[in-house]
């Protein structure tokens, strides 16, 4: 009895030493990360051409769109609560005979909501009201904007695509034209 108690003793301590030795040791450790907010950025893409129109007696009216890939965009990489807004200005159209005054260029939007283009959509960023009905481009106007304001880190591309509008005075002389058209950010 004496000696089945001692190979019993033996191979519960045997059993105890294997299952200790399985046994594992778990330490954790906390991982950071932090993301930089970027820059508020704005781009568009290539030129905008009216098309071409015989010279008239009376005044003409010529209206297009920017489509597609023709979009103006804020990239909002800041994720920040500070705001900005952009203003669009042109110039007179100038040709070798004549010009066309800036007066005579105007925009519109059909909603003041911008389209996501990448990122997440935020309703903060919008076109400004005031675009809803044409407005000369003589003078910076304000365009694409978002208020400071609480922005809970959200970042993206946003765009929108304005209306263009020319009039084309009676009797203007013949060739081609050309303006500039300026987009500009202003940060708050």
């Amino acid at each position: 009895m004496f000696k089945s108690t001692k190979t019993l003793l033996v191979g519960a301590f045997l059993t105890l030493v294997a299952f200790a030795s399985m046994t594992k040791a778990q330490v954790s450790t906390d991982v950071y990360l932090t993301i930089l907010g970027g820059n508020v950025t704005i781009g568009t893409t290539g030129a905008f051409d009216f098309g071409s129109f015989p010279v008239s007696s009376t005044e003409n009216l010529v209206e297009k769109q920017f489509t597609g890939d023709d979009y103006f965009r804020v990239d909002d990489m800041k994720g920040a609560d500070e705001g900005y807004y952009t203003t669009l200005q042109v110039t007179d159209l100038s040709g070798a005979n004549g010009s066309i005054p800036a007066t005579n260029i105007s925009t519109k939007v059909d909603s003041t909501s911008t389209t996501l283009i990448n990122g997440t959509d935020n309703a903060n960023v919008v076109v400004a009201d005031g675009l809803l009905n044409y407005t000369p481009l003589n003078t910076a106007i304000t365009f694409i904007k978002r208020d400071t304001g609480a922005n809970a880190g959200k970042l993206g591309r946003y765009a929108a695509f304005p209306r263009l509008q020319v009039t084309i005075p009676a009797y203007q002389s013949v060739g081609s034209y050309q303006a500039t058209l300026t987009y500009t950010i202003i940060e708050n």
